[in-house]
């Protein structure tokens, strides 16, 4: 039965996130991490959160952490775009708030799946991955490289060139100028 639950969990989180446009939902988690991180002057200009949904990501009522907005970013990439005529997910608290409740149901279902001797131990290498690289801050060597190795590849690099106009490497470093 946790196989079944697993599968429509998983569905349910590629049919939300398959309704999003990718460009909107990519601001919609930058604007998440910049009002649970002391930046919400900035996405104030383009979004409104509720005022619980505001403040410290450990602090608020409404977390949704760092880790879960990248893993939403990537199911985000690969989730099947869904026809128009469905309606899309909101690009607002609430859109993000659905995604993120969905993902975690994903999860939940997934550690479900795990025998119970394996339960406790098998959930602290998952936290340890995901966690431990955002709490080091900002951009490091280590993430630059998974990125380009992940992405660089001549496919999708040649897929991302065509649809944006620049090369992945001049992505990269536009970003970090702008970072620095």
């Amino acid at each position: 039965m946790s196989r079944v639950r697993h599968n429509i969990a998983y569905r349910h989180l590629q049919e939300l996130l398959g309704t999003a446009r990718d460009d909107a939902f990519f601001a919609l988690c930058w604007a998440t991490h910049a009002f649970q991180n002391g930046r919400e002057e900035a996405a104030s200009k383009h979004f409104s959160f509720p005022p619980s949904a505001v403040g410290k990501v450990f602090e608020c009522e409404w977390p949704i952490f760092p880790w879960s907005l990248e893993t939403l970013l990537n199911e985000l990439l690969v989730a099947p775009k869904r026809p128009l005529t469905w309606p899309p997910l909101s690009n607002d608290f609430d859109g993000i708030r659905r995604a993120f409740n969905a993902l975690t149901d994903v999860e939940n279902s997934a550690h479900g799946l795990l025998p119970k001797e394996a339960k406790g131990i098998a959930g602290l290498g998952r936290v340890v991955q995901r966690q431990f690289e955002w709490q080091r801050g900002d951009v490091s060597l280590p993430q630059l490289f998974r990125g380009h190795f992940l992405y660089g590849g001549d496919l999708y690099a040649s897929s991302f060139q065509r649809k944006h106009g620049v090369t992945l490497s001049e992505f990269t470093f536009s970003c970090f100028a702008f970072f620095s």
